[in-house]
């Protein structure tokens, strides 16, 4: 019993490990991208990007939910599953991309933007040919496969990305990123296929019935999730200009990428896997999920902390000396993704322990927050209001999150504390040397990029050295900290 555990959680850190470096070599790439719009496109066409994506991420939303949720979540998965999801997703696909383009120019007339119909037409599209591919991509996540995961991933991420950047330079508008948004969905489909070649996409009653009750409560969840995220980004675009979306967007959109790239790719693999091992054994499910817990909110408070100290430099690295609102968003909105990281965290619980229904209430009553808290920040101190309310919101809002795991999850609540608390300590020190440093040797580094080089390394290497004596210093305790000091051989 014990062996088939350590063979489990074995697989789901090395899963944590291949999804985190797919994360980061799309990111990295995809922080050129970045790098080569914003200095080819303007402010404004950046807005109008953000708007045409966010007015079809709820149906993009709606449809992965569909097929990712139910296939992770049914415990008794047959082929049939794997036909039915497919089947869902298809029709709700052909559905979301016909109301998309039965939309498209109202939309286009109540923004007062021609270019938005044509977008929103070309977006439908790619949403409903999304549909053609294959369910059984999951089963590389599901069955812990996560080298072909990886793979499937990174080539889709890494295809839109280049193609992008070339068109980027080719048209010298926004229609590449659009374009770019439908080769992904070719890439997808094709590949989708060519790995799963051969799997049946048949489907029976019973199979549809136990997809929808699972999609159902997700979908609910997604359609909250949408409105938190897109709601003030569809109401900035009319209610001030595109300029300003673009700032407030991007500001959200690069703080949360290090949440993306660390505590979603770990969720992802930690999901699935402890369902494996709850087929095995539920003694252990507790400090399981402390130590998971534990080590995904300690990775945040770098994140967080490192944002806010590196605001300048990156900014004027990726996007130039014409974003210069960006880097005091920025810093306003590092705080956001120390809240956000958080939640994340905790809804791995959430759907791992089945709380789906009260994971959906949870996310509504974000929304009924977030949406009158930023658009009241906007009205009263313009954009930095916005981003300002959105940070403090997400922060004030983690308290009924974590109010209700402790009330009704068994979690040993002192093992995650413990760990966080020597991240949180590691932050403070690192603060003080970056500070200090970056007085000592900016001035003699003119170059954007050279400081965010060096406040990298001076900001983490100070963060691993500080984690490192107070780790030892606490007798070596399991964790995040063991793990990774082992790999190092460290430990």
């Amino acid at each position: 019993m014990a062996e088939k555990e350590q063979s489990i959680g074995d697989k789901v850190a090395r899963g944590a490990i291949w999804t985190v470096s797919m994360r980061l070599i799309v990111r990295l790439l995809g922080l050129v991208n970045v790098a080569v719009y914003a200095r080819v496109l303007t402010k404004a066409e950046v807005g109008l990007v953000v708007l045409l994506i966010s007015l079809t991420a709820i149906l993009q939303l709606l449809l992965d939910t569909i097929v990712r949720i139910s296939l992770v979540r049914i415990q008794k998965l047959r082929n049939e599953h794997y036909g039915a999801a497919f089947k869902l997703r298809f029709w709700c696909g052909i559905l979301a991309g016909g109301l998309i383009a039965a939309l498209a120019e109202p939309t286009a007339s109540f923004y007062g933007e021609e270019v938005l119909g044509a977008g929103l037409y070309i977006l439908g599209f790619a949403l409903a040919l999304e549909g053609i591919a294959t369910s059984w991509v999951i089963s590389f996540q599901r069955e812990l496969q996560y080298q072909k995961d990886f793979i499937f991933e990174t080539i889709v991420g890494v295809g839109r990305i280049l193609i992008t950047i070339a068109l980027v330079l080719w048209l010298r508008s926004l229609w590449a990123i659009v374009w770019g948004i439908l080769a992904a969905a070719v890439i997808r489909v094709v590949l989708s296929h060519i790995m799963c070649w051969g799997r049946s996409l048949k489907s029976d009653r019973a199979a549809l019935g136990d997809v929808w009750d699972i999609s159902k409560w997700a979908g609910v969840e997604a359609l909250a999730t949408f409105s938190e995220e897109r709601i003030d980004r569809i109401s900035l675009a009319k209610i001030g200009t595109a300029g300003q979306l673009a700032v407030f967007s991007q500001a959200l959109d690069l703080v949360l990428l290090p949440i993306g790239n660390l505590i979603m790719p770990i969720g992802r693999a930690f999901l699935p896997g402890l369902h494996k091992l709850r087929e095995q054994s539920k003694e252990l499910i507790a400090e399981i999920y402390a130590k998971a817990v534990g080590a995904m909110i300690a990775l945040c408070f770098p994140v967080a902390f490192g944002l806010a100290l590196v605001a300048e430099p990156l900014a004027l690295t990726l996007f130039g000396d014409n974003w210069p609102e960006l880097i005091f968003a920025l810093q306003l909105a590092a705080p956001f993704a120390l809240g956000e990281g958080i939640y994340a965290s905790s809804k791995q619980i959430y759907m791992a322990e089945g709380y789906l229904r009260q994971l959906s209430i949870l996310q509504w009553v974000r929304v009924v927050f977030f949406i009158p808290m930023v658009l009241g920040g906007y009205f009263l101190f313009g954009l930095y209001g916005a981003i300002a309310a959105k940070s403090f919101t997400s922060l004030m809002l983690l308290i009924p999150v974590l109010w209700f795991l402790a009330k009704h999850v068994e979690v040993r609540w002192r093992i995650a504390l413990m760990q966080v608390l020597r991240s949180l300590l590691a932050c403070i020190v690192m603060s003080i040397v970056y500070l200090a440093m970056a007085h000592m040797l900016f001035p003699s580094l003119p170059e954007s990029w050279l400081q965010l080089i060096v406040g990298v390394v001076v900001g983490g290497g100070s963060y691993g050295v500080a984690l490192y004596i107070i780790w030892f210093a606490a007798r070596k305790p399991e964790g995040l900290e063991h793990k990774v000091f082992a790999m190092l051989k460290l430990a």
